[in-house]
Protein backbone atom coordinates (compact mmCIF):
# COMPACT_ATOMS: atom_id res chain seq x y z
CA UNK A 1 0.00 0.00 0.00
CA UNK A 2 1.20 3.50 -0.85
CA UNK A 3 0.67 5.91 2.05
CA UNK A 4 1.09 9.69 1.74
CA UNK A 5 1.73 11.80 4.83
CA UNK A 6 0.86 15.46 4.22
CA UNK A 7 2.00 18.32 6.48
CA UNK A 8 2.25 21.78 4.95
CA UNK A 9 1.74 23.56 8.26
CA UNK A 10 4.22 22.54 10.99
CA UNK A 11 7.50 24.44 10.89
CA UNK A 12 8.56 24.14 14.54
CA UNK A 13 7.38 23.05 17.97
CA UNK A 14 5.35 19.98 18.82
CA UNK A 15 3.64 19.68 15.44
CA UNK A 16 6.96 19.37 13.62
CA UNK A 17 8.27 16.95 16.26
CA UNK A 18 5.29 14.65 15.66
CA UNK A 19 5.74 14.66 11.87
CA UNK A 20 9.47 14.02 12.24
CA UNK A 21 8.77 11.13 14.61
CA UNK A 22 6.48 9.47 12.06
CA UNK A 23 9.04 10.12 9.33
CA UNK A 24 11.80 8.50 11.39
CA UNK A 25 9.55 5.51 12.06
CA UNK A 26 8.93 4.99 8.33
CA UNK A 27 12.49 5.87 7.28
CA UNK A 28 13.90 3.24 9.62
CA UNK A 29 12.02 0.55 7.70
CA UNK A 30 9.54 -0.24 10.46
CA UNK A 31 6.72 -0.71 7.94
CA UNK A 32 8.54 -1.99 4.84
CA UNK A 33 5.39 -3.58 3.41
CA UNK A 34 4.19 -0.05 2.62
CA UNK A 35 5.58 2.68 0.39
CA UNK A 36 5.74 6.10 2.05
CA UNK A 37 5.51 9.56 0.51
CA UNK A 38 5.91 12.63 2.71
CA UNK A 39 4.55 15.85 1.24
CA UNK A 40 5.83 18.78 3.28
CA UNK A 41 6.67 22.49 3.03
CA UNK A 42 10.10 23.47 4.30
CA UNK A 43 10.71 20.72 6.83
CA UNK A 44 14.18 19.19 6.89
CA UNK A 45 13.43 15.59 5.90
CA UNK A 46 15.81 13.59 3.72
CA UNK A 47 14.67 10.75 1.47
CA UNK A 48 15.66 7.21 2.36
CA UNK A 49 15.26 3.76 0.88
CA UNK A 50 11.78 3.55 2.37
CA UNK A 51 10.52 7.14 2.13
CA UNK A 52 10.13 9.59 -0.74
CA UNK A 53 9.85 13.32 0.03
CA UNK A 54 8.17 16.07 -2.00
CA UNK A 55 8.49 19.69 -0.88
CA UNK A 56 6.24 22.62 -1.72
CA UNK A 57 8.11 25.49 -0.06
CA UNK A 58 5.68 28.11 -1.35
CA UNK A 59 3.07 26.70 1.06
CA UNK A 60 4.73 28.59 3.94
CA UNK A 61 3.89 31.99 2.38
CA UNK A 62 0.48 32.20 4.02
CA UNK A 63 -2.93 30.59 4.42
CA UNK A 64 -4.19 31.20 0.87
CA UNK A 65 -0.95 30.01 -0.73
CA UNK A 66 -1.06 26.89 1.45
CA UNK A 67 -4.68 26.24 0.46
CA UNK A 68 -3.85 26.69 -3.23
CA UNK A 69 -0.85 24.36 -2.93
CA UNK A 70 -2.98 21.74 -1.21
CA UNK A 71 -5.82 21.93 -3.69
CA UNK A 72 -3.67 21.83 -6.85
CA UNK A 73 -0.11 20.64 -6.23
CA UNK A 74 -0.73 18.12 -3.47
CA UNK A 75 -3.62 16.46 -5.29
CA UNK A 76 -1.51 16.25 -8.45
CA UNK A 77 1.34 14.64 -6.50
CA UNK A 78 -1.06 12.10 -4.97
CA UNK A 79 -2.33 11.08 -8.43
CA UNK A 80 1.12 10.95 -10.01
CA UNK A 81 2.48 8.70 -7.26
CA UNK A 82 -0.42 6.23 -7.23
CA UNK A 83 -1.25 6.89 -3.57
CA UNK A 84 -3.83 4.64 -1.89
CA UNK A 85 -4.56 6.70 1.24
CA UNK A 86 -3.53 9.91 2.96
CA UNK A 87 -2.55 10.75 6.54
CA UNK A 88 -3.23 14.46 7.16
CA UNK A 89 -1.07 15.90 9.93
CA UNK A 90 -2.59 19.40 9.98
CA UNK A 91 -5.92 18.74 11.70
CA UNK A 92 -8.04 18.59 8.53
CA UNK A 93 -8.60 16.52 5.41
CA UNK A 94 -6.98 17.50 2.10
CA UNK A 95 -9.33 19.61 -0.02
CA UNK A 96 -10.44 18.04 -3.29
CA UNK A 97 -8.96 14.62 -2.45
CA UNK A 98 -11.21 11.57 -2.99
CA UNK A 99 -8.77 9.03 -1.54
CA UNK A 100 -9.37 7.51 1.93
CA UNK A 101 -8.10 10.12 4.38
CA UNK A 102 -7.00 9.79 8.01
CA UNK A 103 -6.47 12.84 10.23
CA UNK A 104 -3.87 13.10 12.99
CA UNK A 105 -5.43 15.63 15.37
CA UNK A 106 -3.49 17.42 18.11
CA UNK A 107 -5.28 20.78 18.04
CA UNK A 108 -7.07 20.94 21.38
CA UNK A 109 -8.48 24.47 21.24
CA UNK A 110 -11.84 23.67 19.57
CA UNK A 111 -12.46 20.71 21.88
CA UNK A 112 -11.44 21.98 25.34
CA UNK A 113 -14.01 23.42 27.74
CA UNK A 114 -11.75 25.10 30.28
CA UNK A 115 -11.80 28.49 28.51
CA UNK A 116 -14.30 30.11 26.16
CA UNK A 117 -12.31 32.74 24.30
CA UNK A 118 -14.07 36.02 23.45
CA UNK A 119 -14.12 38.02 20.22
CA UNK A 120 -14.79 41.12 22.34
CA UNK A 121 -11.38 41.01 24.06
CA UNK A 122 -8.49 42.13 21.85
CA UNK A 123 -5.93 39.68 23.24
CA UNK A 124 -8.35 36.75 22.86
CA UNK A 125 -9.70 37.37 19.35
CA UNK A 126 -7.13 35.20 17.58
CA UNK A 127 -7.89 32.29 19.89
CA UNK A 128 -11.65 32.88 19.69
CA UNK A 129 -11.35 32.55 15.91
CA UNK A 130 -9.40 29.31 16.26
CA UNK A 131 -11.80 27.94 18.84
CA UNK A 132 -15.11 28.86 17.23
CA UNK A 133 -14.64 29.60 13.49
CA UNK A 134 -11.64 27.47 12.58
CA UNK A 135 -12.81 24.89 15.09
CA UNK A 136 -16.11 24.48 13.23
CA UNK A 137 -14.22 24.01 9.96
CA UNK A 138 -12.01 21.35 11.56
CA UNK A 139 -15.03 19.48 12.92
CA UNK A 140 -16.82 19.49 9.56
CA UNK A 141 -13.65 18.32 7.82
CA UNK A 142 -12.78 15.43 10.12
CA UNK A 143 -16.40 14.22 10.09
CA UNK A 144 -15.66 12.79 6.62
CA UNK A 145 -12.35 11.14 7.55
CA UNK A 146 -11.92 7.37 7.62
CA UNK A 147 -10.54 7.76 11.14
CA UNK A 148 -9.14 10.45 13.43
CA UNK A 149 -5.99 9.65 15.41
CA UNK A 150 -5.47 11.33 18.79
CA UNK A 151 -2.84 11.06 21.52
CA UNK A 152 -4.94 10.95 24.68
CA UNK A 153 -8.15 9.55 26.10
CA UNK A 154 -9.56 12.98 26.96
CA UNK A 155 -9.13 14.09 23.33
CA UNK A 156 -10.78 10.90 22.12
CA UNK A 157 -13.79 11.57 24.33
CA UNK A 158 -13.94 15.27 23.45
CA UNK A 159 -13.71 14.70 19.69
CA UNK A 160 -16.23 11.85 19.81
CA UNK A 161 -18.64 14.11 21.69
CA UNK A 162 -18.22 16.99 19.22
CA UNK A 163 -18.17 15.02 15.96
CA UNK A 164 -20.67 12.21 15.64
CA UNK A 165 -20.25 9.11 13.46
CA UNK A 166 -16.48 9.35 13.03
CA UNK A 167 -14.03 6.75 14.28
CA UNK A 168 -11.67 8.31 16.83
CA UNK A 169 -8.65 6.17 17.69
CA UNK A 170 -6.35 6.85 20.62
CA UNK A 171 -2.91 5.73 19.42
CA UNK A 172 -0.85 7.37 22.17
CA UNK A 173 2.29 9.38 21.48
CA UNK A 174 5.90 8.78 20.44
CA UNK A 175 8.54 7.75 22.93
CA UNK A 176 10.58 10.63 24.32
CA UNK A 177 14.31 11.18 24.10
CA UNK A 178 14.80 9.55 27.49
CA UNK A 179 18.04 10.16 29.29
CA UNK A 180 16.67 10.14 32.84
CA UNK A 181 16.23 6.55 33.96
CA UNK A 182 15.47 5.07 37.39
CA UNK A 183 18.90 6.07 38.70
CA UNK A 184 18.12 9.78 38.43
CA UNK A 185 18.66 11.38 41.86
CA UNK A 186 15.60 12.58 43.76
CA UNK A 187 16.49 16.16 44.68
CA UNK A 188 13.80 18.64 45.69
CA UNK A 189 14.76 21.87 43.95
CA UNK A 190 13.87 25.34 45.20
CA UNK A 191 13.92 26.69 41.63
CA UNK A 192 11.21 26.40 38.99
CA UNK A 193 10.90 25.83 35.24
CA UNK A 194 8.23 26.39 32.61
CA UNK A 195 9.10 25.35 29.03
CA UNK A 196 6.55 27.00 26.78
CA UNK A 197 6.07 28.94 23.59
CA UNK A 198 4.44 32.37 23.34
CA UNK A 199 0.68 31.76 23.38
CA UNK A 200 -2.14 33.35 25.36
CA UNK A 201 -3.36 30.07 26.85
CA UNK A 202 0.08 29.36 28.33
CA UNK A 203 -1.36 31.46 31.16
CA UNK A 204 1.59 33.76 31.88
CA UNK A 205 -0.35 36.41 33.89
CA UNK A 206 -1.20 33.88 36.61
CA UNK A 207 2.45 32.91 36.77
CA UNK A 208 3.61 36.54 37.00
CA UNK A 209 1.18 37.21 39.89
CA UNK A 210 2.28 34.11 41.81
CA UNK A 211 5.98 34.91 41.44
CA UNK A 212 5.39 38.54 42.49
CA UNK A 213 3.45 37.43 45.58
CA UNK A 214 6.25 35.09 46.64
CA UNK A 215 8.90 37.76 46.08
CA UNK A 216 6.89 40.21 48.17
CA UNK A 217 6.94 37.63 50.98
CA UNK A 218 10.75 37.59 50.85
CA UNK A 219 11.31 34.33 48.95
CA UNK A 220 14.39 34.07 46.74
CA UNK A 221 14.42 31.63 43.84
CA UNK A 222 15.08 31.34 40.11
CA UNK A 223 12.30 30.75 37.62
CA UNK A 224 13.53 29.48 34.23
CA UNK A 225 11.20 30.04 31.28
CA UNK A 226 11.67 29.49 27.52
CA UNK A 227 10.45 32.95 26.53
CA UNK A 228 12.30 36.14 25.77
CA UNK A 229 11.95 39.07 28.16
CA UNK A 230 9.71 40.89 25.69
CA UNK A 231 7.46 37.84 25.30
CA UNK A 232 7.23 37.39 29.06
CA UNK A 233 6.37 41.04 29.60
CA UNK A 234 3.79 41.14 26.80
CA UNK A 235 2.07 37.85 27.62
CA UNK A 236 2.24 38.54 31.35
CA UNK A 237 0.67 41.97 30.90
CA UNK A 238 3.43 43.32 33.16
CA UNK A 239 5.27 46.69 32.91
CA UNK A 240 8.63 45.00 33.55
CA UNK A 241 10.33 41.67 34.22
CA UNK A 242 11.69 40.75 37.65
CA UNK A 243 15.21 39.79 36.57
CA UNK A 244 16.12 38.64 40.06
CA UNK A 245 13.51 35.88 39.73
CA UNK A 246 13.03 35.15 36.04
CA UNK A 247 15.66 33.66 33.77
CA UNK A 248 14.39 34.16 30.21
CA UNK A 249 16.03 31.48 28.11
CA UNK A 250 14.29 32.01 24.79
CA UNK A 251 14.18 28.93 22.58
CA UNK A 252 16.15 26.00 23.99
CA UNK A 253 17.32 22.76 22.35
CA UNK A 254 15.86 19.57 23.85
CA UNK A 255 19.11 18.56 25.54
CA UNK A 256 19.22 21.85 27.45
CA UNK A 257 15.60 21.46 28.51
CA UNK A 258 16.30 17.97 29.88
CA UNK A 259 19.19 19.31 31.97
CA UNK A 260 16.98 22.00 33.50
CA UNK A 261 14.32 19.44 34.48
CA UNK A 262 16.93 17.79 36.72
CA UNK A 263 17.51 20.91 38.82
CA UNK A 264 14.03 22.47 39.01
CA UNK A 265 10.39 21.85 39.83
CA UNK A 266 8.03 22.15 36.89
CA UNK A 267 5.24 24.73 37.00
CA UNK A 268 2.76 24.17 34.17
CA UNK A 269 -0.15 26.66 34.20
CA UNK A 270 -1.19 26.09 30.57
CA UNK A 271 -4.83 25.11 30.26
CA UNK A 272 -5.09 24.22 26.53
CA UNK A 273 -3.05 21.19 25.50
CA UNK A 274 -3.82 18.00 23.66
CA UNK A 275 -1.04 16.27 25.58
CA UNK A 276 1.25 18.60 27.54
CA UNK A 277 4.64 17.17 26.61
CA UNK A 278 6.58 18.93 29.44
CA UNK A 279 4.45 16.99 31.93
CA UNK A 280 5.72 13.73 30.45
CA UNK A 281 9.30 14.94 30.33
CA UNK A 282 9.28 16.23 33.91
CA UNK A 283 7.64 13.01 35.05
CA UNK A 284 10.45 11.01 33.46
CA UNK A 285 12.95 13.19 35.31
CA UNK A 286 11.19 12.41 38.61
CA UNK A 287 10.84 16.06 39.57
CA UNK A 288 8.00 17.79 41.43
CA UNK A 289 5.22 19.06 39.15
CA UNK A 290 2.63 21.76 39.79
CA UNK A 291 0.09 21.58 36.96
CA UNK A 292 -3.16 23.25 36.03
CA UNK A 293 -6.26 21.30 37.01
CA UNK A 294 -7.14 20.28 33.44
CA UNK A 295 -8.14 17.02 31.72
CA UNK A 296 -4.81 16.53 29.96
CA UNK A 297 -2.75 16.98 33.14
CA UNK A 298 -4.87 14.49 35.10
CA UNK A 299 -4.48 11.90 32.35
CA UNK A 300 -0.68 12.22 32.42
CA UNK A 301 -0.13 12.70 36.16
CA UNK A 302 -2.85 11.07 38.26
CA UNK A 303 -0.75 7.94 38.86
CA UNK A 304 2.44 9.98 39.48
CA UNK A 305 3.20 10.70 43.17
CA UNK A 306 5.23 13.90 42.78
CA UNK A 307 2.52 16.25 41.58
CA UNK A 308 0.00 18.81 42.70
CA UNK A 309 -2.79 20.68 40.90
CA UNK A 310 -4.12 24.23 41.06
CA UNK A 311 -7.04 26.06 39.48
CA UNK A 312 -5.56 27.51 36.27
CA UNK A 313 -7.02 30.98 36.90
CA UNK A 314 -6.27 31.11 40.64
CA UNK A 315 -2.93 32.88 41.19
CA UNK A 316 -3.32 32.61 44.96
CA UNK A 317 -3.60 28.85 44.78
CA UNK A 318 -0.51 28.62 42.57
CA UNK A 319 1.35 30.83 45.05
CA UNK A 320 0.56 28.40 47.88
CA UNK A 321 1.62 25.37 45.84
CA UNK A 322 4.96 27.00 45.00
CA UNK A 323 5.38 28.10 48.62
CA UNK A 324 5.08 24.46 49.71
CA UNK A 325 8.08 23.67 47.50
CA UNK A 326 10.11 26.61 48.80
CA UNK A 327 9.29 25.73 52.42
CA UNK A 328 10.27 22.08 51.89
CA UNK A 329 6.81 20.83 52.84
CA UNK A 330 6.73 18.17 50.13
CA UNK A 331 8.65 14.94 49.76
CA UNK A 332 9.76 13.44 46.47
CA UNK A 333 8.96 9.75 46.05
CA UNK A 334 10.53 7.26 43.70
CA UNK A 335 7.81 6.81 41.04
CA UNK A 336 6.83 3.48 39.57
CA UNK A 337 7.44 3.00 35.83
CA UNK A 338 4.89 5.00 33.86
CA UNK A 339 1.74 3.22 32.77
CA UNK A 340 1.64 5.50 29.74
CA UNK A 341 2.28 3.49 26.58
CA UNK A 342 4.62 5.55 24.44
CA UNK A 343 6.27 2.85 22.38
CA UNK A 344 3.87 1.73 19.69
CA UNK A 345 1.75 4.67 18.55
CA UNK A 346 2.83 4.50 14.90
CA UNK A 347 2.36 0.74 14.79
CA UNK A 348 -1.20 1.21 16.03
CA UNK A 349 -1.81 3.90 13.45
CA UNK A 350 -0.50 1.79 10.57
CA UNK A 351 -2.57 -1.21 11.69
CA UNK A 352 -5.73 0.91 11.71
CA UNK A 353 -4.98 2.35 8.27
CA UNK A 354 -4.20 -1.05 6.80
CA UNK A 355 -7.37 -2.59 8.20
CA UNK A 356 -9.59 0.29 7.05
CA UNK A 357 -8.18 0.55 3.54
CA UNK A 358 -8.04 -3.20 2.93
CA UNK A 359 -11.63 -3.52 4.16
CA UNK A 360 -12.65 -0.85 1.66
CA UNK A 361 -11.02 -2.90 -1.10
CA UNK A 362 -12.81 -6.08 -0.06
CA UNK A 363 -9.80 -7.51 1.78
CA UNK A 364 -7.30 -6.88 -1.00
CA UNK A 365 -4.25 -4.81 -0.13
CA UNK A 366 -4.49 -2.69 -3.29
CA UNK A 367 -7.34 -2.08 -5.71
CA UNK A 368 -5.24 -3.18 -8.67
CA UNK A 369 -3.86 -6.36 -7.06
Amino acid sequence: MRIAVVDLLAQDGGGLAITKSLFEYAAAGNAPQHEWLFIVAGQDLEETEYVKVIRFKKAVKGYFQRAKTELIDVNRALRQNGIDCVVCMSHMRIMGCTLPQFVYLHQALPFQKVKNFSFLKKNERKYAFRQHIHGSIIKKSIAKAKAVFVQTEWMKNAVSESVRNVQVVKIGYPAGEGGFGPESPLVLSKDFFYPCRPAFYKNIPVLIKAVAALRNCGYSFRFYITLTEDELKTLGEAPSVDRDAFVCLGRCPPESVRKIYRKTALVFPSYVESLGLPLLEAREAGTWIIASDSPFSHEILDDYPNRDYFGPFDAGQLTEKMKNVLDGKIELKRPQPSSQNRDACWERMVECIQYSVCAAFGGRERPDD
